[in-house]
């Protein structure tokens, strides 16, 4: 709103300058064509003719053309900042554009989210949570300030976390998923994963889960590791814990949402490892 006052403000100056300009100009042809006469009839106009009258038509004159030269420059002003307001008009358009844009991509991603979820409850045979689309919308922000991480996916049945993943893709996080402790162990080996999400039981063990904790850590390998299986009781998550990882659930939403957290606090570990400038 007061973009478009200054603006109209800045058009009526140039209104004024160019009102100005034409009756001081036609002021000017009056006393020109006034002075022409006078000369012309001197015999008439000679009795009002004197050095007092002369020098009162000079500084009428140099009155006009001071006149003259204020509303030339009021004009010039009043289209310079008519052209300034234009381009910061513009810019706000533009940039009004672009908030549009993204808050529509946006809603866009939500909705994308909301849908992969559901998806991952009903291949789960679980209950889908009422309250899932108010989570989302911040879910969606967290997973997206968290950045492109890269996450370690380890299920014997790659098929039952397909929507997990692709919840991930969604926000540009990537994720590669293998079958066995081993196939783990030799891409951790060659690739810095951020987050490792893995499930619990596989046919050659009923604690594989655990059993891959325990190698990272006697290895001194720090990365983030969170257990998806099918309990999350309060002394399975325990035991997570004792194990140094960082959290197990059976929920997808919830999943996720440690997956998020995780990658945020990996990445600002990352941005405290790097050396300060000088």
């Amino acid at each position: 709103m007061e973009e478009g006052a200054s603006l109209a403000s800045a058009s009526a100056r140039v209104l004024l300058g160019n009102c100005g300009r034409a009756l001081a100009f036609g002021a000017s042809c009056v006393c020109f064509v006034g002075t022409v006469v006078s000369l012309v009839l001197q015999d008439w106009f000679y009795a009002g003719v004197n050095p007092l009258a002369c020098f009162a038509l000079a500084i009428t004159f140099l009155a006009l053309y001071v006149s003259l030269r204020i509303f030339a420059l009021q004009e010039e002003q009043g289209t310079l900042q008519e052209s300034r307001y234009l381009k910061l008009w513009g810019r706000i358009e533009s940039t009004s554009e672009d908030a549009a844009a993204s808050a529509a991509g946006a809603n866009q991603g939500v909705a994308r989210l909301i849908e992969v979820l559901g998806e991952a409850y009903k291949s789960r045979a679980q209950e889908y949570p009422s309250n899932l689309p108010t989570k989302i919308p911040r879910l969606y922000s967290e997973l997206r300030e968290a950045g492109s991480g890269l996450v370690l996916w380890v299920d014997d049945e790659p098929e039952s976390v397909v929507w997990e993943r692709a919840a991930l893709s969604e926000v540009g996080i990537r994720s590669v998923c293998v079958t066995t402790t081993d196939d783990a162990y030799r891409l951790i080996a060659d690739n810095d994963f951020d987050v490792i999400v893995t499930d619990m039981g596989r046919p050659d063990s009923r604690r594989a889960g655990y059993e891959l904790l325990d190698g990272l850590r006697s290895w001194g390998d720090k990365t983030r590791v969170l257990v998806y299986s099918s309990s999350k009781k309060p002394e399975h998550v325990a035991e997570v814990l004792e194990h140094h990882g960082q959290g197990a659930t059976n929920n997808p939403l919830e999943i996720i949402e440690l997956v998020a957290l995780q990658l945020r606090l990996a990445n600002e570990e990352r941005v405290n490892r790097q050396p300060l400038a000088h």
